[in-house]
């Protein structure tokens, strides 16, 4: 059994791609949504292929927000009621469901705080909701978005890696988090980024377009010899991508490099007039190529460049950034 969160940002939008992405992962049993955007009317007029709404928190004032819980039509559950009223609009917003699982009674909680949400309100609720639940020997799980960076030490995340010890709570994080940046030359578009699936085909393409050299990584396998290898081992290497793609891993193998110094000028026992470079594995640069150009077909397609970009794009130099 598998839980999958999204921050759907409006479901009226996104239910589309949010069901055909589902047909990747019928492994999923619980579906979690936050900034659903809707009403309690709207959300139910909009139901999840396979799936039903058991509970859910929808604004009453002002616009956006909103989580909810899905379960799989084949699972029974209930709505929490008593927890989703410890929801405050625009500060802890809470859908509670609870259903029986493998041996064990599961309580699931979907919550969003929005990003000038207080931050005070938002624990000194969350404490309230796990102390009311922790007492009944359940399993709990909470998915959402938290708009807490958790990737770097600050009081936010001490507190409430704090908060989610005391109650024996543990993070689990399969996707990094996105850090907020400076997008405002870009407009707004209501599309997703889907990575396509690669083929066999296209692997081979790619590698004839790699330059022939004799240098290697820490698996010691040059280029040119992976380029050889690859009408017998393009299959296989598309079930891997394709794999990590679908999953959000990278083979742990591939992020191992060579570091190696290089000569630039001078002495050469001068340990200053060398240079180290990083020599990855061959296979990794296959990975780098599908992904980079699934990446630059999305910006180019939804004209997501500044006009003031001028370097790594086709038809562009210093030329044109000059005239």
């Amino acid at each position: 059994m598998s839980l999958i969160h999204q921050n759907v940002q409006s479901i009226g939008n996104t239910i589309n791609k949010l069901e055909y992405g589902l047909q990747d992962h019928k492994e999923c049993m619980i579906l979690c949504l936050t900034e659903h955007w809707k009403s309690k009317e709207q959300l139910i007029s909009l139901p999840v292929k396979d799936f039903n709404l058991i509970g859910s928190f929808c604004r009453t004032e002002g616009s956006h927000g909103g989580s909810a819980v899905y379960l799989h039509k084949s699972i029974e559950g209930k709505k929490r009621e008593e927890l989703q009223k410890f929801s405050q609009c625009g500060d802890i917003e809470c859908a509670a469901v609870e259903f029986y699982g493998k041996n064990t009674s599961v309580i699931v909680l979907t919550i969003y705080r929005p990003p000038n949400g207080d931050m005070k309100t938002f624990f000194f609720k969350l404490e309230n909701i796990l102390d009311k639940i922790h007492q009944e020997n359940k399993l709990i799980i909470i998915a959402g978005d938290f708009n807490i960076e958790l990737l770097q030490m600050n009081k936010d995340r001490s507190e409430f890696m704090n908060l989610m010890e005391s109650f024996n709570l543990y993070i689990y994080m399969n996707n990094l988090p996105i850090t907020t940046t400076d997008f405002s030359h870009m407009e707004t578009i209501n599309k997703s980024f889907y990575l396509k699936p690669t083929t066999s085909t296209e692997i081979e393409n790619l590698g004839k377009s790699i330059k022939n050299k004799f240098s290697s990584g820490e698996d010691e396998i040059p280029i040119i010899i992976i380029k050889l290898a690859l009408p017998a081992v393009s299959e296989i290497m598309s079930v891997i991508i394709n794999n990590s793609f679908k999953y959000g891993i990278f083979p742990e193998s591939l992020k191992l490099a060579s570091i190696k110094p290089l000569f630039k000028e001078g002495k050469p026992e001068d340990i200053n007039n060398y240079r180290p470079i990083s020599l990855l594995p061959g296979f990794s640069r296959i990975f780098e190529m599908l992904m980079s150009s699934r990446l630059m077909n999305f910006f180019v397609e939804n004209e997501l460049f500044t006009d003031a970009q001028h370097g790594y794009l086709q038809g562009r130099s210093t030329r044109t950034a000059i005239f």
